[in-house]
């Protein structure tokens, strides 16, 4: 036996009607919900943030529809607290301690053991994080080993907690290098809202440490992530669809 809101619609006069809309409707919220190319790209860089400091629970900014902040984890952390800067004179804007990537565009130093963060600032739409250009920041040493530092981004999201860890090169002939570096797995496929970037630094015996030595410090660039519409989204144009099949419907009657 046929259901019976599909009975009344094939038997109405209006069956015509209400099905392209209701086909239509379907199909729309369909499309949006399997379509990966719907996905929108956009590059976390510092373009436009040339030459600022960095300072705990002092300074944040907003770039290319993110929010961004760096912040200290020390228990003796106070307000104002240098964390970082935004690096476009690599050769000229460090210290004599602090060899820094020399590059054509503004990056992001986080420095003394800092943590960048990030969120979606006004959509809070999740989002994929899929590659990004990294180098260890510290002193150009001959017995640097060749895995100076490491990176580890913390992401969450209604998914979970997931944390990703990649290498940091030693400094080659030019110093410490940008390096291109992409997300794999599990990482690489899940929704996030926000993460987190900080930064190991590693001796000789391959011992890497965190949060205790203000060494580790890291350059960040040109982070790659790809917004995904809610599925609240998928909905509301499907229910917005239909809404416009039922208008039709009281118009014919």
């Amino acid at each position: 036996m046929q259901d019976d809101f599909v009975s009344t619609v094939v038997q109405s006069p209006l069956h015509r009607v209400l099905s392209r809309y209701i086909k239509a409707a379907l199909a729309g919220s369909l499309a949006l919900a399997i379509l990966p190319a719907a996905h929108a790209n956009t590059t976390i860089d510092f373009n436009n943030l040339a030459g600022a400091a960095m300072y705990n629970g002092e300074t944040s900014y907003v770039n290319n529809g993110f929010y961004i902040e760096n912040f200290s984890t020390s228990a003796f952390a106070q307000p104002g607290d240098y964390v970082g800067m935004i690096v476009d004179d690599g050769a000229n804007q460090c210290a004599l301690s602090l060899q820094c990537p020399i590059t054509n565009s503004p990056y992001l130093a986080a420095v003394n053991d800092s943590v960048m963060y990030a969120t979606r600032n006004q959509d809070h739409q999740s989002f994929l994080i899929k590659s990004f250009q990294a180098a260890f920041l510290g002193p150009v040493d001959p017995t640097n080993p060749s895995v100076t530092g490491l990176l580890k981004i913390q992401a969450s999201g209604a998914f979970g907690t997931q944390t990703a860890t990649f290498n940091l090169g030693a400094p080659g002939a030019n110093g410490f290098e940008f390096a291109n570096y992409t997300t794999s797995g599990a990482f690489s496929t899940t929704l996030f809202s926000e993460f987190y970037v900080y930064g190991y630094a590693c001796n000789a015996g391959g011992s890497c440490t965190a949060f205790n030595s203000d060494r580790g410090q890291f350059a960040i660039d040109n982070i790659l992530t790809s917004a995904v519409p809610e599925p609240s989204s998928w909905m509301m144009l499907g229910a917005g669809l239909l809404g416009l099949a039922a208008a039709a419907r009281r118009r014919k009657a």
